[in-house]
């Protein structure tokens, strides 16, 4: 078989934890996803200190997200504590964990499974990457592009320019007024996001829509740091 990389979507992992109010063993975790994956390599993708370069290009993104300083010191207690364990971990400045697993995606010469439940690195099964998420119960579920196509009504492929459409409430991302996810996933059958803003539109709201796509979009160029 193909050597496999397993890469763990740190922070949100460990803030998924924290706020489910449940205890965390990152041994037992990392062991949890060799198990299911058979993987090779594991390495731990983590956010950077804000603000990222998103924000440079839209202030209010995440901007109704309010910073938990508790949160925030036990996502570095784990961090540390996968360093002592030697468990391998990356993070680029001013890029979130996305951009980093992206990247790693992107240059990896192993297949690559994401461990995350971030919803926007669905896009990286386009990319030939397959997806697990954590589920109630302590589980991992798969997720491929059919469960994308079932959920959401779009490939992984043009997540960007859906989000970009119907926008997300999590990361603060309006979107286009009035088209909510099931009228993006039809555009989205025979347009091109931006495209289609600027006919139906015009070129401002089709700005909007670029902005939004780029937003959305996870960058593959991470200047990666080792933790």
């Amino acid at each position: 078989r193909a050597n496999m990389l397993a890469i763990i979507d740190g922070t949100n992992i460990v803030r998924r934890f924290y706020h489910a109010g449940g205890t965390f063993s990152l041994p037992r975790f990392v062991d949890r996803v060799v198990k299911q994956t058979v993987a090779d390599r594991i390495v731990i993708a983590w956010d950077a200190k804000q603000p990222y370069w998103r924000h440079e290009l839209y202030a209010d993104y995440k901007a109704h997200r309010h910073d938990d300083p508790q949160a925030a010191a036990f996502v570095r207690n784990v961090a540390r504590e996968a360093k002592g364990a030697r468990i391998a971990g990356y993070y680029a400045d001013g890029m979130e964990a996305d951009d980093v697993a992206a990247t790693l995606v992107a240059t990896a010469t192993e297949e690559c499974v994401v461990v995350t439940s971030d919803k926007d690195w669905c896009q990286l099964i386009a990319d030939g990457a397959r997806w697990l998420a954590p589920i109630n119960g302590g589980g991992l579920e798969e997720r491929d592009e059919a469960w994308v196509w079932r959920f959401y009504s779009v490939g992984p492929g043009v997540w960007p320019d859906y989000v970009a459409l119907a926008g997300d409430t999590s990361d603060n991302i309006p979107g286009v007024r009035g088209i909510g996810p099931r009228r993006a996933a039809e555009i989205l059958r025979e347009h091109d996001a931006v495209a289609w803003a600027l006919t139906a539109k015009g070129p401002d709201t089709a700005a909007a829509v670029e902005l939004w796509k780029r937003l959305a979009t996870l960058r593959t160029d991470a200047n990666l740091r080792a933790l």
